[in-house]
């Protein structure tokens, strides 16, 4: 640093001390800048008075984490605060030009906030001294840093091509709201929004909205974040190993059908299967109303299996009733290995029933798969 540079530092210094000086020998930070004089004393008239105005910009709406038993959203929550407060003006000229300063928190009067619907909220402002940027003009400004837990609705029917929308909602409780105005807008993001998500969710938008709420009576200011998951891992390990676990299970099920007692063990293990994975999506997701399509479509692979294990027990008791019926009939009974002669008995012995059984099954199996993506 230059002798030069170092002599406007010390005069930097010098006037803004004296300007610290100025603004706060008689300023007490206790007492709000919130404007309630409704009555002129002097002639009893009513008044409006003037609103309070306060902007908030989000810096920052990054996912962390849903839990979804919990119905519960954790978000990477910053923004940015200024008001104005015109007990601390000045003139630049009289103070060698200075514009703005920094001045700790405590030293100025702060409008309250409440982030509200939330199960959690920690501010990072106690680690070291926070400052607000302060203007000549009386206008003021701060930045707060939190992670932010919110409780909203989910609805996981569609799970797991799931989307929600949760909202961090700032509230103004204190004052009424003939006193203040919010106006809120979504500043410059430090990554797209597509980036704001986490390995399992995928930002989609951020919103910003202002609504009156509790008879119009105060201003609830909500930042809405629309995210969706993303269905990959349950794709590739749940879902696809459920499809062929079930076709798989239906072949084995219709081959030999004479077997009972193994086929019986397949479809005991596929039903085993397949109740496994409801446990592990009822500790997953939120005990609601509307069951999740995947586990409709577990339950139906369930009932596929069901329905083919009870089909492959009757099937020989029913040949057997019908091999009855034909020798009652004085019907000839071809042996296992003999072909028929007849046309209609050359397709009943290639085409057996329970080959019949076992195509019907694997179709309701994919139809039963193909749905849950449309």
């Amino acid at each position: 640093m230059t002798t030069e540079q170092m002599e406007n530092y010390k005069r930097f210094l010098e006037n803004q001390e004296k300007l610290f000086d100025k603004l706060f020998k008689s300023y007490d930070p206790g007492i709000n800048a919130v404007y309630t004089l409704y009555h002129l004393p002097e002639t009893n008239m009513t008044v409006h008075p003037p609103r309070f105005e306060i902007e908030i910009q989000l810096s920052m709406l990054k996912l962390v984490e849903v839990v979804e038993p919990e119905e519960k959203a954790t978000f990477l929550f910053d923004y940015q605060s200024n008001w104005y407060d015109p007990r601390l003006t000045w003139d630049p000229e009289d103070y060698g030009g200075i514009n703005h300063i920094y001045v700790p928190r405590s030293r100025v009067w702060i409008p309250e906030t409440t982030i509200v619907d939330c199960s959690e909220v920690k501010v990072f402002d106690s680690e070291y001294t926070r400052y607000v940027w302060l203007h000549a003009n009386g206008s003021i400004g701060m930045y707060t840093a939190s992670v932010t837990s919110v409780v909203c609705q989910m609805d996981v029917y569609n799970f797991p091509m799931d989307k929600h929308t949760c909202s961090v909602n700032i509230l103004f409780n204190t004052y009424l709201v003939t006193e203040f105005l919010i106006t809120g807008k979504t500043g410059t993001l430090p990554r797209p929004v597509k980036q704001l998500g986490n390995g399992e969710w995928q930002m989609n938008s951020i919103q910003m909205t202002i609504e009156p709420v509790v008879d119009n009576m105060t201003y609830l200011t909500r930042f809405e974040a629309t995210f969706s998951r993303n269905p990959g891992f349950y794709i590739v390990l749940v879902m696809i190993p459920a499809y062929f676990i079930n076709v798989l299970s239906i072949v084995a099920l219709f081959m030999d059908i004479e077997n009972r007692q193994e086929k019986f063990t397949v479809g005991m293990t596929n039903i085993m299967s397949m109740s496994f994975i409801l446990v592990i999506l009822s500790e997953d997701l939120p005990k609601t109303k509307n069951l999740p399509i995947l586990a409709i479509y577990t339950v139906t692979s369930l009932a596929i299996m069901l329905v083919s294990l009870t089909a492959v027990v009757a099937l020989p008791k029913f040949k057997i009733y019908l091999a009855n019926r034909s020798l009652a009939r004085g019907e000839k009974i071809p042996k296992n290995d003999e072909v028929p002669r007849t046309c209609w008995g050359r397709i009943k012995f290639y085409f057996k029933i329970e080959y019949v059984f076992m195509a019907v099954f694997q179709i309701a199996n994919f139809v039963n798969f193909i749905i849950i993506f449309t």
